[in-house]
């Protein structure tokens, strides 16, 4: 079984860090960040380094949001 992480602030700093650690483990990451362009950067990063990952623009502290980005759904 696939195992997959989610981890906020995931654009930049010690998220990204974590991201691109726990990636680099065999997990599928799926960072979390408010700002669309960072994050898909970010993504796009990973990526070219061969790690799984998936870029969700969102606010976690925004229920709404984190609904309406499907969050749970990016998990499986």
């Amino acid at each position: 079984m696939s195992k997959t992480a989610l981890i906020t602030g995931g654009s930049s700093g010690l998220g990204y860090v974590l991201a691109e650690q726990i990636g680099k483990q065999g997990y599928k990451v799926i960072i979390v960040a408010r700002d669309k362009k960072k994050i898909d950067e970010a993504a796009e990063k990973l990526k070219r380094v061969s790690i799984s990952a998936i870029g969700l623009s969102c606010d976690v502290t925004d229920e709404a949001q984190v609904m309406d980005r499907k969050v749970g759904h990016a998990m499986r």
